[in-house]
């Protein structure tokens, strides 16, 4: 398995992952100008990346992830259901965090748990 950079012809590439990952998990998605039009106004500015995870040239999962100032946010991911042994989502994320260090970024922002969460649970 290997992860690159995406570029805005990914956006498509993406969009049929996510209609996976709706469906699989049960929740709505935007349409694919939405992601196209936020992917190309935040890598205008240089402060977005899109990565894929492919194992034999196919597409397996893709995150977008922004970084602004020092902290890197993951905005949205999409995986198919092809080789989820493999766990590309982990790939991408480190991927993702190796990027986001290299714009000295000193946090990733994973942006699904609440903060009061952490400071809720026990032993925090």
């Amino acid at each position: 398995m290997s992860v690159r950079e995406g570029s805005a012809e990914d956006a498509a590439t993406f969009y049929r992952l996510l209609l996976f990952t709706g469906e699989r998990d049960a929740f709505a998605i935007h349409s694919l100008d939405y992601y196209r039009v936020a992917f190309e106004s935040f890598a205008k500015q240089d402060t977005a990346r899109l990565f894929v995870a492919e194992y034999e040239r196919e597409p397996l999962a893709a995150i977008f992830v922004t970084a602004l100032g020092e902290e890197a946010i993951y905005l949205y991911g999409a995986s198919g259901n092809a080789h989820r042994e493999r766990m590309p989502n982990h790939a991408l994320h480190w991927q993702a965090m190796q990027w986001a260090k290299s714009r000295r970024c000193t946090r990733y922002d994973l942006w699904g748990i609440a903060d009061t969460a952490w400071a809720e649970a026990p032993g925090y």
